[in-house]
């Protein structure tokens, strides 16, 4: 289905190795008008390979921030009318647009791994967010501009473009340094104070990371509950993981402290059930892996940090813990429950059934990988 009312806009610089696939995932989607916004400082041949696609492409001067390039970048084509579909060069799109767009402003689910956020990603020409701060810059769509999640649309992060080729400590270094100069001039911004602890922990800087979480914390909600819950679970697994010296009560503590900003999230409680029965805790462990796996996902504009804890690795962790407490049935219970319903994970559960169904039950449990315990970057909305 061509889609002549929706209008791609992506925003490049050196970008030829990754902007082809970019394009091509807007054309799938039926979208019939495309333009790449190409920085003057350019050396590579991302303009011939965007021309090559069927994309227009407008060079224009850096204006010294991302926030600044996509908001000329929007002006640049809002005369086109319809819908604008914001896209980075080394991202794509997946699904299908919405078959009616009536909204003034619509977020898409991105999927990053198993992460899962909402950002505004499509909106009216006629009706243009305007992009602020200085990295990991934040949509802010219109007042009064009425707002819906395009549900069969997709988002996918790929990455591999030109910033990813500088090493990820110094990629995230520089952010940090830009969002430092940017909060001496407005401390007030809680998105970029996040995106600071976000850019320390990138970074390898854990401490730093730490301490700047703890103070998003403390900002309170500031007009975001759910990045104040990320900065509180993100304390907890930087303390869990890298302070060696925190004791069991404070590491615990942490956790359900994020579970108090986000009761509905399993997050917290899977991390807390993985921590507290790996510290010889398993009748705890067993009450918040059970309270986890009864948790749907979040619905609405919530981040799901990662949305297999919601589909299996709750379940498993629950059952590892029954099995832990001698009861073997609802072990097993529980992996036929995965096999049942989760087909890419039958073979595992599987395994792990018959593992548990012939174990002496006098020895040590079957060794649950540990790799899926450990916590999944959080990105900020």
């Amino acid at each position: 289905m061509l889609r002549p009312d929706v209008h791609l806009l992506i925003i490049a610089k050196n970008e030829a190795h990754v902007i082809g696939r970019a394009l091509a995932s807007g054309k799938a989607l039926g979208v019939t008008t495309m333009t790449v916004v190409l920085d003057e400082r350019t050396t590579d041949n991302t303009r011939e390979v965007a021309l090559a696609a069927g994309a227009g492409v407008v060079i224009r001067s850096w204006p010294g921030s991302l926030a600044a390039a996509r908001n000329d970048a929007i002006d640049v084509v809002k005369h086109f009318g319809g819908y604008i579909l914001l896209l980075d060069a080394d991202d794509v799109y997946e699904g299908r647009l919405p078959a009616v767009l009536t909204s003034d402003v619509y977020d898409v689910w991105i999927h990053d791994d198993a992460l899962r956020f909402p950002r505004i990603q499509l909106f009216r020409s006629e009706c243009p967010v305007r992009f602020e701060g200085i990295r990991h810059e934040r949509a802010v769509p219109p007042e009064g501009a009425s707002r819906a999640i395009a549900a069969t649309l997709i988002y996918k992060r790929v990455g591999g473009g030109e910033q990813d080729k500088m090493g990820r400590r110094a990629k995230f270094m520089t952010h940090a340094r830009d969002l430092m100069e940017w909060l001496r001039k407005h401390p007030e911004d809680a998105h970029s104070l996040h995106m600071l602890a976000q850019s320390w922990r990138d970074a390898g800087e854990v401490e730093d990371a730490r301490a700047t979480y703890e103070r998003r914390v403390a900002m309170g909600p500031a007009g975001d509950a759910q990045e104040q819950y990320l900065a509180a679970l993100e304390t907890a697994f930087l303390v869990e993981h890298h302070d060696t010296t925190a004791s069991t009560e404070r590491v615990m503590g942490l956790y359900l402290r994020a579970h108090e900003m986000a009761p509905l999230h399993a997050e917290p409680l899977f991390h807390l059930a993985c921590y507290l029965r790996e510290r010889g805790c398993v009748a705890a462990a067993w009450h918040f892996a059970r309270r986890a796996a009864e948790l749907p996902v979040p619905q609405g504009r919530a981040v799901i940090i990662d949305v297999e804890i919601y589909r299996w690795k709750a379940l498993a962790e629950l059952a590892v813990e029954s099995w832990m407490l001698g009861d073997r049935g609802t072990a097993m219970e529980l992996l036929q429950r995965i096999t049942r319903e989760q087909p890419a994970y039958a073979e595992w559960a599987e395994e792990q059934h018959n593992i548990v169904a012939n174990e002496n039950p006098t020895r040590e449990p079957p060794k649950w990988p540990r790799s899926w315990q450990l916590p999944v970057r959080t990105v900020a909305v």
